[in-house]
């Protein structure tokens, strides 16, 4: 266990804030693309029924809301463990 955490620690110390900026536009070009995608997809669908539109549109915004939520989720606590490790190898 001892080794498997100091092995650990080596990984995370080779973090450093050039990695900070690229995960964040990472990120940022993920989530642009995602609504970009989702309003591709909402000028393809024509479809006679209003209220069947906007139930189709609702579905597919309250997923790409979801989708979005967990890119930024993830890429928060990438930055949280790319920012220890730096304070790791400042302090």
């Amino acid at each position: 266990m001892r080794s498997e955490l100091k092995r650990l620690r080596k990984q995370t110390e080779q973090f450093g804030l050039s990695d900070f900026n690229d995960l964040f536009v990472l990120a940022k070009k993920l989530d642009e693309a995602h609504v970009d995608r989702l309003i591709k997809v909402q000028r393809e669908h024509d479809i006679n029924s209003p209220e069947l539109a906007d139930d189709i549109m609702d579905d597919l915004f309250w997923y790409g809301y979801l989708e979005s939520f967990v890119i930024w989720h993830f890429t928060l606590c990438q930055l949280q463990s790319i920012l220890e490790a730096t304070s790791l190898t400042i302090f």
